[in-house]
């Protein structure tokens, strides 16, 4: 039987925001355009990195020297049209399409820790206060609010005030490996004294993984024993 909700939703049509084909009211991106989003299933299940082999869980480079955090759990490759879907997200204000990514970003976290303890806190990546005012939101904060909701059994809490951005940096998209390690040093610092052992890190996109590293030092400093990183997308290595 179907609810009146969802037959309503069902009836009711709209144009994909990607294709323009239609899809139900409900669903910003059609199913065809979902489907082609490439996803990230096979991947290192510590920095992210799509692998090449299935049958590997770490990467080598992993395995000789990890990241700071624990795990980096994303939905898709930033490729193709998650890209243009993200750009979007950040630069045009389609803030509709975070909730299709982010139920594909919940349900492969659902998958990830079905055998493993959750974090007690999601943190989303704090913007600099010059940055927010020029864009009007934080698109990872969105997103773990998102996350929260599509989480709540899971009795997780939303802390958007343990951190901040202390430092206005670059944008880390215009530079290469070495210069996002310099640009982004020093940009955090906690407000507050942390009660959390275990804490997820919140991103719309994990490129190099400096700016979640750099996050996830500021976190272990201050006690925290494990941290997780959680993205809409993972950018392939080279």
């Amino acid at each position: 039987m179907f609810t009146i909700e969802q037959l309503l939703n069902n009836a009711l049509q709209i144009s994909c925001l990607l294709c323009r084909g239609t899809t139900p009211f409900k669903q910003p991106l059609c199913q065809l355009c979902l489907t082609a989003c490439p996803d990230n299933q096979q991947a290192c299940q510590r920095c992210g990195l799509p692998m090449a082999v299935s049958h590997l869980s770490i990467c080598g480079q992993c395995l000789s020297q990890p990241p700071v955090f624990q795990h980096c759990y994303s939905a898709f490759q930033y490729l193709f049209p998650v890209n243009h879907i993200i750009h979007r997200i950040k630069y045009s204000r389609q803030l509709a399409l975070i909730q299709p990514l982010t139920a594909s970003l919940a349900e492969v976290l659902r998958e990830r820790y079905h055998l493993l303890p959750w974090p007690e806190a999601i943190i989303p990546v704090p913007l600099h206060k010059k940055r927010l005012r020029q864009r009007g939101y934080n698109q990872a904060l969105l997103l773990a609010k998102a996350l929260t909701r599509l989480l709540k059994d899971k009795g997780m809490v939303l802390d958007r005030r343990l951190v901040k951005r202390i430092r206005a940096t670059e944008a880390q998209q215009q530079l290469k490996a070495i210069q996002r390690r310099i640009n982004i040093q020093g940009a955090f610092a906690c407000n507050k004294a942390i009660a959390y052992q275990h804490v997820a890190i919140v991103d719309d996109v994990v490129t190099t993984g400096e700016t979640v590293s750099e996050l996830s030092r500021v976190l272990l400093k201050r006690g925290v024993k494990t941290v997780d990183v959680w993205c809409l997308a993972r950018t392939p290595a080279g």
